[in-house]
């Protein structure tokens, strides 16, 4: 198959040129200098031999051996062993090889077919040193296009999902602000009708009061969103007691827990932290809100212990649970399982969304596992 075509000769001529072009780019940096020193002693011993078994002494020819052991001993070595294998071997050559043979005596011929021999290897290696700099900067530029292309698609695939996303959040906050306004024009309407008592104004008005708080509570959570994305919000760490900062999540959630009819639990550790308490507070009541929401039996732990040397706080729940196949994608704004039809009550798919961003600005590591119909556990990781 290798000669079948000028394909297979082409690939394997192709294939040796990179071989050679790693090995003349990389290959002194694979020894340390007493083994590049040693090896340019071996190759000049081996080119001996080779020699003196090829033909006899007498035969002339004295360096031709030398010749590849020096240029090897430059590709596998660099300048300065190729110069040692280059002088061994021009004076190995001229007492083995070059009569009278055993003496160092030498003649004019000898003498300049020696510096010949040397002249020549000098401009072999300068040429092969000169080749590795440049493949070695070529490795070097084409590495450093690698990575910049590599960003560049990041960052292309980061914008692109960046634009989905504010599609995705204007038109469900444009749908999610439309719907309490258009409800109190409607109520408003009903409150025209100059035959209405009393008795029946009273519901409508209470049906506009949780128009009104769907609506102002929409509206703070844009804001929450648009502070944070802005970068305005500026962290203020303050040393935190870790059970006062407790009592106070069990004194707002308990109560809504067991009007569900829900465990509600606390573990809690003595210390204190430095952390902004109010950017802190906004992660968990987001998250044990949810908890609270999504559970409908069994219950909540609530907890902050000590956890791989950090601390950590988590919010175990007995609820619904996340299929795998959204876990990815929960923290993204307006993004709800099970809510296609936008239903207020179910929530509005921000809570998450603020999580992850007040968590990024304080330096937190938010982490989740879950479990359909199981439950999930949310850990807070401190730094």
């Amino acid at each position: 198959m290798l000669w079948g075509g000028g394909s297979g000769v082409k690939g394997l001529i192709e294939a040796i040129v990179r071989s050679c072009a790693d090995l003349a780019t990389v290959g002194p940096s694979k020894l340390n200098a007493p083994a590049r020193y040693a090896m340019a002693v071996g190759l000049i011993v081996l080119a001996t031999m080779v020699r003196l078994a090829i033909a006899p002494q007498q035969a002339g020819l004295p360096y031709v051996t030398y010749f590849p052991a020096a240029t090897l001993a430059a590709i596998l070595g660099g300048l300065g062993p190729a110069a040692v294998s280059t002088v061994l071997g021009a004076v190995t050559a001229a007492i083995l090889f070059i009569p009278p043979f055993g003496s160092v005596k030498l003649d004019h011929q000898a003498i300049v077919s020696a510096l010949v021999f040397c002249i020549d290897e000098a401009v072999v290696c300068s040429a092969i040193e000169a080749m590795r700099r440049y493949y070695r900067r070529f490795a070097e530029t084409a590495k450093a296009l690698e990575k910049s292309y590599a960003a560049e698609i990041r960052a292309r695939m980061a914008a692109e999902r960046a634009n989905e996303a504010k599609s995705r959040f204007l038109a469900s906050a444009s749908h999610d602000l439309r719907q309490p306004y258009q409800a109190l024009r409607l109520f408003h309407g009903a409150l025209e009708n100059p035959q209405l008592t009393r008795q029946e104004i009273a519901p409508i008005l209470a049906k506009m009061d949780v128009a009104m708080a769907a609506g102002e509570e929409l509206l703070q959570s844009l804001l929450d969103l648009s502070t944070l994305d802005a970068g305005v919000v500026t962290p203020k760490p303050v040393p935190v007691d870790i059970g006062n900062f407790m009592t106070g999540l069990e004194l707002s959630y308990r109560s809504v827990a067991e009007s569900k009819k829900l465990d509600f639990r606390m573990r809690s550790m003595d210390g204190t932290v430095t952390i902004d308490p109010v950017l802190l507070r906004r992660i968990l009541d987001n998250l044990i809100s949810n908890a609270i929401r999504y559970t409908h039996k069994g219950g909540l732990l609530i907890a902050c212990r000590r956890y791989g040397g950090h601390t950590v706080f988590e919010v175990w729940d007995t609820g619904l649970g996340i299929a795998p196949q959204h876990q990815d994608v929960i923290f993204e704004e307006f993004y709800q399982i099970g809510n296609s039809e936008r239903d207020r009550t179910k929530g509005m798919g921000l809570g998450l969304a603020v999580v992850a961003k007040t968590a990024q600005l304080i330096g937190l590591t938010v982490t989740m596992q879950s479990q359909l119909n199981r439950g999930t556990h949310f850990r807070v990781s401190l730094p």
